[in-house]
């Protein structure tokens, strides 16, 4: 499948989505991506990461232009802010007028800023989405999205992939948002799980046997 037919921005036929990066979240969402019958193409830096995905029909591409190209939807699952940003200019000569750019990875609010910066700049609609969930959730398609786009119309374009990757889509007013409310989550993680290890490690100070459920965390 090379993918090569251009479905328009209506939502008729089948649309097309380019998956940059196909490391445990970008593979396990591309996957989801493919079994709800969407058109699948990916790319990723070190190419042998991403030729599985072959097995569930993806175009597995040379150059984020090449998968870009005839790809209604782009969505990106890279390291970080500057990894995003590289290798959305290196798909510039695959996009289309009516690409929408899925952003997934954990940024700062200010870099999703930056970002739909560089989404006018390449004339595509950008979305903000970054994720919550580990590989287990995003294996079972059950992630949670925190979305944003300037573009309203976005919301409908990019429901099908959305919907095949997580169970439930929070959207959010404004670019920065879904960020912001992202590293807040993970603040609250973090200091949750120190806070039970503060707790194990007194009771066990103390010589009380903790909960049989929160032995050997």
């Amino acid at each position: 499948m090379r993918g090569t037919n251009r479905t328009p921005p209506s939502g008729q036929g089948r649309p097309v989505v380019a998956v940059l990066g196909t490391g445990t979240m970008g593979e396990a969402m591309a996957r989801n991506i493919a079994a709800a019958g969407v058109g699948l193409r990916a790319w990723n830096r070190n190419r042998a990461t991403a030729e599985p995905l072959a097995d569930v029909g993806a175009a597995v591409c040379d150059t984020p232009a090449e998968a870009c190209q005839g790809a209604d939807i782009v969505l990106t699952a890279l390291a970080n802010e500057k990894v995003v940003a590289d290798v959305m200019d290196q798909a510039r000569d695959g996009l289309g007028g009516h690409t929408v750019w899925v952003q997934t990875c954990t940024v700062s609010p200010d870099g999703s800023r930056r970002l739909a910066e560089q989404a006018t700049r390449l004339n595509v609609a950008y979305v903000e989405a970054p994720l919550l969930g580990t590989k287990e959730p995003a294996v079972a398609g059950t992630l949670t999205i925190l979305a944003a786009s300037p573009r309203q119309e976005a919301r409908e374009e990019v429901r099908p992939v959305l919907e095949a990757v997580g169970k439930r889509t929070v959207w959010l007013d404004e670019v920065g948002q879904p960020s912001s409310l992202k590293l807040a989550y993970n603040a609250w993680v973090l200091t949750t799980v120190e806070g039970i290890a503060e707790s194990l490690t007194l009771a066990g100070t103390l010589g009380v046997d903790p909960p049989p459920g929160h032995r050997g965390h």
